[in-house]
């Protein structure tokens, strides 16, 4: 009944955040549910095949987008709302694992049962989980995180199962977690690998005493440390790419990353402790880069507090298992994508699993202590103050919920909080725009254009807001041309606002904001070197000025271009469709072959984009018929 209570209280208290907006990377990984019209597969296969955020294209996460492909782009309504129905399950996963953790380690305590529906009120409630629930596209770390949980409560049960003497099913059992729980959890989100980190945690710390099955290790060195083993020769194949070149677009190196990820992840911890709301923003792109161990001095300190954190769970690894379990499961669910990989530096979602760790060990340790008070007006406070606790904690989540849910109050609430966030200050003004409130908008750009005069971003946004509001012209052409040749690393929010200067031309806005300026800013950019890597959505991007303007041959140009760098049965499709709004016959049936034989097209595009290829060819043998 607890249980349930608790569910629906978690409902009412995310309720509120329900009602914002689509925000950031929601817009790049949702926009092409536009092409889902008639609900068919071939719709469906070619959206969850066209994942950007990483290599794998975690089609898992967007197969459930594309299914509420009615909700976009107007209703996030419904999006947010299974994000938060995922949280909910999750929360009773988390129930269930606690249970299972402190049934198989034999820890000795009177109510198991209060330690595992404190753990999941915690967990489930805790403010560092609502930008993962309000935030749309965090959708992935959810449905990894699921998978993962419902992954390792398989394999204790199969644990279970070998410890009383059903060694080949419980094996089994195991066996079957893995094999088809792990690959769930990758393509959802790529974080799904630490599965086998997971589970050897449990199995060092609080399952060390138990007895494992005949044939266990050479189980664990198949389905346990053979993925971490491909993963770690996949990182050493792709070094220059993931740890060189990779770092080409950061303001930061591989070694500044490695030490600034020490201070994070005790802010991390300290957040999970002392949830501060002013802390608990999406936009962290002010955060102090570490130079070195000693500036900012708090490096070395975060460092040593790391390694002393560290030491002390391997050192009562057997006396307290409990709490280096808790250490080594928070560590380890921040391996991937807080250590050497070029991400974003710092953002909360990441904790969305790893929180399980240290809730469960405070949660453990404070009954634990409470059990042993003799003096009642001791247990009372101990009481009152846990319960104090929650509530504070409630209520910063309900709050922060809230604050999700009204897009513009949010957006002027992290740009005031965080006033040296550029993200910040451009998601505020954004929100600006879509009000129509044009004039502040511009005084917000104004005032980054001071304090950033070497920043190309502000001047590509107020040629943006010309889009939006006719009367106001763009009149910083030379020195954004300027800016653009000369900037000195390649910075993300350039490139994804030339793409919405492009979309917004094709919309039939940006009327005063002519073609030729926008084709000689991406000359510009073309010109830097650090743009290099990006010639070939550069080379669209100017295919498909050319297309509005209706030089055909100039379009079809241009996509050849982008086409040569990188092949691409969507860049090849759009070349079909400008010959065929053109009536280049030839060309179509040229464009159809090519689609259908060329070799350097990867297949599972091919086979995604067959109805298309086929629908094309259907009505090019009628057009030629009529001929």
């Amino acid at each position: 009944m607890l249980m349930y209570a608790l569910l629906v209280l978690s409902y009412l208290i995310y309720w509120p955040g329900l009602w914002g907006l689509f925000i950031l990377d929601d817009h790049a990984n949702l926009e092409s549910l536009e092409y889902i019209q008639h609900a068919s597969l071939a719709e469906f296969g070619q959206y969850i095949l066209s994942g950007l955020s990483s290599r794998l294209g975690r089609p898992v996460s967007l197969a459930s987008f594309a299914v509420q492909f009615y909700g976009w782009p107007h209703t996030p309504y419904i999006f947010k709302h299974t994000n938060l129905m995922i949280h909910l399950l999750n929360g009773v996963l988390v129930f269930w694992l606690t249970l299972k953790l402190l049934d198989l380690s034999r820890i000795r305590f009177p109510s198991v049962l209060t330690i595992a529906l404190i753990t999941s009120s915690l967990w489930l409630l805790h403010p560092l989980q609502v930008s993962t629930v309000s935030y749309v596209i965090q959708r992935m770390t959810q449905l990894s995180a699921l998978f993962s949980f419902i992954t390792i409560i398989t394999y204790l049960y199969g644990r279970q199962w070998s410890i009383t003497g059903r060694t080949k099913q419980g094996l089994a059992m195991m066996s079957g977690a893995i094999f088809i729980g792990l690959p769930l959890a990758i393509l959802s989100k790529e974080s799904g690998i630490l599965i086998p980190i997971f589970i050897g945690v449990i199995e060092w710390t609080l399952l060390a005493d138990i007895e494992r099955p005949r044939w266990w290790r050479i189980w664990a060195l198949i389905f346990l440390a053979l993925p971490i083993i491909l993963l770690l020769g996949y990182f050493f194949i792709h070094a220059e790419s993931l740890f060189i070149s990779g770092y080409n677009g950061r303001n930061f190196n591989l070694v500044q990353r490695l030490l600034t990820e020490c201070r994070i992840l005790l802010d991390y911890l300290r957040l999970i402790f002392f949830p501060l709301p002013s802390a608990l923003g999406l936009y962290f792109d002010d955060y102090t880069i570490s130079t070195n161990l000693l500036s900012p001095i708090t490096t070395l300190f975060s460092l040593l507090g790391l390694c002393l954190l560290i030491t002390a769970a391997v050192i009562y690894r057997r006396h307290h298992p409990l709490f280096s379990f808790a250490v080594f499961w928070f560590l380890g669910g921040h391996l991937l994508e807080s250590t050497a990989l070029p991400l974003e530096l710092f953002f909360l979602h990441r904790n969305y699993l790893p929180l399980l760790g240290p809730i469960l060990a405070a949660s453990y340790y404070f009954l634990l202590a409470l059990s042993r008070m003799n003096n009642n007006m001791l247990r009372w406070i101990g009481r009152s103050t846990a319960a104090a606790l929650l509530i504070s904690f409630t209520l910063i989540t309900y709050t922060e919920s809230t604050v999700w849910g009204h897009t513009l109050d949010q957006a002027k609430i992290w740009a005031k909080e965080n006033p040296d966030s550029k993200r910040s200050q451009d998601w505020y003004a954004s929100t600006l725009i879509m009000q129509k409130k044009t004039t502040e908008a511009r005084n917000v750009f104004l005032e980054k254009i001071r304090r950033y005069p070497q920043d190309s971003t502000p001047y590509l946004q107020m040629a943006e807001l010309t889009c939006f509001d006719p009367s106001l012209i763009f009149r910083d052409i030379p020195k954004t041309l300027k800016l653009l040749r000369n900037a000195h690393r390649y910075d993300t929010t350039t490139l994804n606002l030339m793409i919405m200067l492009v979309r917004h031309k094709e919309a039939g806005r940006c009327q005063k904001l002519e073609s030729i300026i926008l084709l000689e800013m991406i000359d510009a950019l073309s010109e830097n070197p650090d743009y290099q890597g990006f010639r070939s959505k550069l080379h669209m991007l100017r295919g498909r000025i050319h297309n509005i303007e209706g030089i055909y041959w100039k379009a079809l140009s241009e996509y050849e271009r982008s086409y040569e760098i990188k092949p691409s049965l969507p860049t090849l499709l759009d070349m079909l469709k400008i010959a065929a709004e053109a009536g280049r016959v030839d060309l179509v049936e040229y464009f159809v072959t090519r689609a259908k034989e060329d070799p350097k097209l990867p297949a599972i595009q091919r086979t995604a984009y067959m109805d298309i290829i086929i629908d094309y060819e259907s009505q090019l043998k009628r057009i030629l018929n009529q001929n």
